[in-house]
């Protein structure tokens, strides 16, 4: 059963208590987190496999995109999250971005740390996001992009009930002007279960 929409349009409010599932939790950045998002993203594959991560990247390129998420989330734009341990350790990020009210639907975008990686932290925190956008946002449908090649990003989706639908050549960056990928789509609905 879905939870009653607790929002309104004009703007969206982290979750409280934070979306959790005893492994993983998932919070808002800070400033504080600048240092560790830089370490993080000097790992080429990120920029690689990432659209919005430039290369090389920077401590202005970290002060820059956690500067933007106040404002994403005051304007019901986007949810970015942190990712961190039980320790309060830096994983990964992931964001509903963007959230288009006018058809319930958001976009889905998320990135794991070098030092976090094959330890299923994506795909929990994709659960967790899932669950919090259907059911406490009222949303019904999830997107994201894979680029092609991107097989363990392929499998966090797939775990997390995502349907591949559709595969696109030159596939224009939905955020930043004058980019385009290769990637596949995938989709999901709300009620649609996630594969085990």
């Amino acid at each position: 059963m879905r939870a009653p929409v607790s929002f309104t349009m004009a703007s969206l409010n982290p979750p409280e208590p934070k979306l959790s599932d005893g492994v993983i939790t998932l919070r808002p950045f800070t400033p504080a987190d600048v240092p560790v998002v830089t370490l993080a993203c000097q790992d080429p594959e990120l920029s690689r496999w990432t659209a919005q991560v430039p290369w090389p990247y920077t401590e202005n390129d970290a002060i820059e995109w956690i500067s933007r998420h106040r404002a994403m989330w005051s304007e019901g734009r986007g949810a970015p999250f942190a990712i961190v341990d039980q320790n309060g350790q830096l994983l990964g990020a992931i964001s509903l971005n963007p959230v288009d009210w006018s058809s319930l639907e958001a976009g889905v975008g998320y990135w794991v740390a070098h030092w976090a990686r094959k330890g299923g932290v994506a795909t929990r925190a994709l659960e967790l996001v899932v669950i919090w956008a259907f059911q406490a946002l009222g949303l019904t449908t999830l997107k994201l992009e894979t680029m092609l090649g991107n097989v363990a990003s392929e499998r966090v989706a797939a775990k997390a009930g995502f349907q591949m639908v559709g595969v696109q050549k030159g596939w224009p960056h939905p955020i930043v002007p004058d980019m385009a990928f290769d990637v596949k789509h995938w989709v999901k609905p709300f009620g649609m279960t996630a594969a085990r």
